[in-house]
């Protein structure tokens, strides 16, 4: 009973020493002062933004591609012989006119087979002369030995006459009758010699165009010893040199035609839509179907999109004008791109040292290719565009907007629909996003630009 009554005592101990603190934890939150609130609003979020406004904008599409020559050429060697002489200038990287007779060949043994050849033809065209005056004399001789066999003939009926009434010997008889027979045989051998003759004209005439063809090819050869370069070209290297001896078929060296060069670039099909956004061309078209890539070049070959080329060096560049004449209908699964040719036609010209240089094989290039123009859109930061929607700053508030896009470059966007003129696009990435949030906006200028149309070419490779 005694323990019972000790572990009361404890207990009711603690008890008054709780209810003594909670005693004094009230008094002091009755006698505390109110907490202070306040009731002002969340400082607005410091935006960056800027004022659209629409404008002509002309579409492109970047891309990169490499310069070959348009039309190269390998001079070779049509006959075979020892060099005696070479132009100064053929070396590589001289550009040499048309016309410019690159390399002469020992002419000593074509000049024997010409000579001779032609010695042949003149033989034989002397031949063809006589047999042709031959048979001129024989056709009037012909008439005489007709004339003759008529006269014998009538000779001997009247001998006959006379050798029946004794007016005439059997042997005087004999003679007449013998040289009817003479002429018989001259007129039949004469004939026959006629007969003959075209055929042997038609020998003769084979005869001939043997040796004119023997002649001709002697002369063809004679020609080769000189060769020329047929049009002016630049030259890329030169694989011969003064007395070498030279094989038939060899290259003498590789040229390129300064008339126009071309550049292989890679697009990608689908991309290449958006040059066009409203020209309804691809109405029919599923884009997953495997004709798609095939509609898309024949479309680009059609429309010859102009095209920009850019070489860059350190801070210097030199651009080109061109345009896109044919796409390739492979399409490499891998980037899922197609090469397209662009063609330029002053690649060789206007040529300045240090600031516009030649468009030589092996440039790589910047390609910009150039679609459709449209009028009275707004071009925005790529980075503003969310989902087809841009936040704009109104009256303070962040409105989440919906636009229609037309095109989307490299670094903007096109829109077409859902802004006006005077709307703040905002730049700043907000995170998060409430549509309705309190902004302030700081404006600045728009980091794109519309494109008018196409732009002016600016070369300069030592910029200062």
């Amino acid at each position: 009973m005694a323990g019972w009554r000790r572990h009361i005592t404890t207990w009711g101990a603690a008890v008054a020493v709780l209810a003594a603190g909670g005693g004094v934890f009230g008094l002091l939150l009755l006698t505390a002062p109110a907490p202070e609130t306040n009731d002002a609003p969340a400082a607005p979020r410091i935006v960056r933004a800027f004022e659209t406004t629409g404008a002509t904008h002309r579409i492109a599409m970047s891309s990169y591609g490499v310069a070959r020559a348009a039309d190269e050429l390998d001079l070779r060697a049509d006959v075979e012989g020892e060099i005696t002489k070479l132009h100064e200038d053929f070396d590589e990287g001289h550009v040499l006119q048309g016309g410019t007779t690159i390399a002469e060949i020992d002419t000593t043994d074509y000049q024997t087979a010409y000579d001779l050849a032609l010695a042949e033809v003149k033989e034989q065209t002397l031949r063809i002369s006589v047999l042709t005056q031959r048979e001129a004399n024989a056709k009037a001789v012909l008439e005489l030995r007709q004339q003759q066999v008529k006269l014998s003939g009538a000779e001997l009926k009247r001998a006959e006459r006379l050798l029946s009434g004794g007016g005439i010997t059997p042997a005087g008889f004999e003679n007449v009758q013998k040289l009817h027979v003479d002429n018989l045989t001259a007129l039949q051998n004469l004939q026959n010699e006629l007969a003959l003759h075209p055929k042997e004209l038609a020998v003769e005439q084979e005869r001939l165009r043997a040796a004119e063809l023997r002649r001709d090819r002697a002369k063809e050869d004679l020609d080769d010893c000189v060769v020329k370069l047929p049009y002016t070209a630049l030259c890329l290297s030169k694989g011969i040199e003064l007395h070498e001896k030279l094989s038939k078929g060899q290259v003498l060296g590789q040229f390129m035609k300064l008339e126009k060069a071309e550049v292989l670039a890679m697009i990608e099909p689908r991309k290449a839509l958006m040059l066009f956004p409203d020209v309804d061309v691809f109405p029919e078209l599923d884009l997953t179907h495997e004709s798609f890539n095939d509609s898309v070049r024949s479309r680009l070959d059609e429309y010859r999109v102009p095209v920009d080329l850019t070489w860059r060096v350190g801070k210097g560049q030199a651009q080109w004008r061109g345009r896109a004449v044919r796409v390739s209908p492979v399409v490499d699964e891998r980037t899922r791109t197609a090469p397209a040719v662009i063609e330029i036609e002053e690649a060789f010209t206007r040529i300045r040292p240090g600031v516009r240089p030649a468009l030589v094989p092996g440039m790589f290039l910047d390609v910009t290719l150039y679609g459709q123009t449209l009028y009275n859109v707004h071009v925005v930061p790529r980075d503003a565009v969310h989902d087809e929607h841009v936040y704009l700053e109104r009256e303070g508030r962040l409105v989440v907007q919906p636009v229609k896009v037309a095109a989307t470059e490299d670094d903007r966007v096109v829109v077409r629909a859902g802004l006006e003129d005077g709307d703040r696009v905002i730049l700043t990435d907000v995170f998060p996003v409430a549509n309705g949030m309190r902004v302030a906006a700081q404006v600045v200028e728009n980091p794109v630009a519309h494109r008018p149309g196409l732009p002016e070419l600016h070369s300069n490779l030592t910029p200062e």
